[in-house]
């Protein structure tokens, strides 16, 4: 397959480099990496690093609209009947030809929040096929991957952690049951030496949770939520762009667990009804996500019912997301004729999904809602798959 940049003249925040490079036949006969960049002055020398780096492949890039992809017409090996061949336009003026059948490795600026936004949604599609082949591990696998990563995990703290180096010490090698309790009042009250990274204070995060607003990262680098701090003093949790895959991918794989397939060739248009904090993680994630690729009507669930009753009317989603107290009264308003939704999926969450709830749910919608279980501390715990015979850890 031949690869190159058309002669047109290249504009100031465009392609830096395509080069191709040779597969296993098995896998993919060629992969096309794109690297992208913007201009220098749009980020200071301070900013963040290059980019993020994702790797897809181009009959999913085909269906996004950042940047643009067109089927290519013309004469030559690229004409319109060749449904394999794609144009990539990087930018008005210039236009890159591949094949369908290659990948592509995109590296965005972190500075650009829609850049982001899809960086983050690529990498969550990615992790959750790794996932998946997890689902068909033995336990003999699991175990070993639990060791495995526990072990990494207590070895990192133990070296960037003055506050474990204390806590544990002398325990470096102990078993978890014989570790001592880390209460929630514990961990805050000794924040700022308990992270791994000297430049992260406890007064830093509060003073950002307080004027967030939107998607904006702390120090530009980090996702942030918060405990609403019913049961005690509220728990501050960050996390790296990394970290926030795995985060986005725990709840995404209780939808995936029931069926809900979503992806960017298979979108599933959804309703959150729950908190609209933009410190709790339930809006974070749902802020962190928000695109085309991921239609989501998101409603407080402090609103009047009736408001939230006409939204719903109108949005009619696939797929509802709601406290579970919530998805009792939505219930209710749907055998009384108020509501007019049919969803093919239900999920309740955050609270305890009563039997009497499940069972008005099921009247309402034909079906049982799936239970899911969380926390802001560890995001996806549990959650029922399409058998709703207990919940998978």
């Amino acid at each position: 397959m031949a690869l190159k940049l058309l002669s047109r003249p290249l504009p100031e925040a465009s392609l830096v480099s395509a080069q191709l490079i040779p597969q296993t036949p098995k896998v993919d006969r060629l992969r096309t990496k794109v690297t992208l960049t913007s201009p220098s002055s749009r980020y200071p020398a301070d900013g963040p690093s290059q980019g993020l780096t994702v790797v897809l492949p181009l009959l999913i890039l085909q269906t996004l609209l950042w940047p643009h992809f067109w089927t290519v017409s013309g004469e030559g090996p690229y004409r319109r009947r060749d449904a394999d061949a794609l144009l990539i336009k990087q930018s008005p003026d210039q236009l890159m030809p591949v094949t369908r059948g290659a990948s592509a490795m995109v590296a965005v600026p972190t500075g650009a929040a829609s850049a982001r936004t899809v960086a983050l949604v690529l990498a969550v599609l990615g992790y959750r096929r790794r996932l998946r082949r997890r689902d068909q591990w033995s336990r003999a696998a699991l175990v070993a991957h639990q060791d495995r990563a526990l072990r990494r995990l207590r070895e990192y703290a133990y070296q960037k952690s003055r506050f474990y180096q204390d806590f544990h010490a002398g325990l470096s090698s102990a078993p978890l049951l014989a570790l001592p309790v880390l209460t929630k009042q514990t961990l805050m009250e000794n924040f700022d030496s308990v992270v791994t990274h000297p430049g992260v204070q406890l007064a830093d995060l509060e003073d950002y949770l307080a004027n967030l607003r939107g998607n904006d990262l702390f120090q530009r680098r980090y996702f942030v939520s918060a405990t609403a701090g019913t049961t005690g003093r509220r728990g501050v949790f960050l996390w790296n762009f990394r970290e926030w895959v795995q985060v986005v991918a725990s709840y995404n794989r209780a939808f995936d667990w029931a069926g809900s397939t979503a992806g960017l060739t298979h979108r599933v248009k959804t309703a959150v009804v729950s908190s609209t904090n933009p410190s709790h993680q339930s809006a974070r994630v749902g802020a962190s996500i928000h695109s085309r690729w991921v239609p989501t009507l998101r409603i407080d669930s402090g609103d009047d019912l009736n408001s939230i009753i006409t939204r719903l009317n109108n949005w009619l989603p696939e797929m509802l997301i709601a406290y579970a107290s919530m998805v009792r009264l939505l219930a209710e308003a749907q055998l009384a004729g108020r509501l007019m939704i049919m969803p093919r999926f239900v999920f309740s969450a955050s609270e305890v999904l009563t039997d009497s709830t499940r069972r008005l749910a099921t009247a309402a919608w034909g079906q049982s809602p799936h239970n899911v279980y969380a926390a802001t501390e560890t995001s996806g715990i549990a959650a029922e798959c399409g058998e709703r015979a207990g919940m998978h850890l």
